[in-house]
């Protein structure tokens, strides 16, 4: 998917209101092979995965 594309999507997502995280990184492609990139990627999707699906506490 081209940058642009995922921009547009993000966007249309957003005025929907949908909660989004989106993380664009420097000299990489559709996804990261960069490590610190990677350690990035997977803190933020934990996250978000927190955040939005772990149980609330009583």
């Amino acid at each position: 998917m081209k940058k642009a594309d995922s921009d547009q999507f993000v966007e249309a997502l957003k005025k929907r209101g949908a909660q989004v995280e989106y993380m664009v990184k420097d000299n990489e492609g559709h996804g990261f092979t960069n490590e610190e990139n990677l350690i990035d990627f997977f803190s933020t999707m934990i996250k978000f995965l927190d955040k939005y699906l772990k149980p609330q506490s009583k």
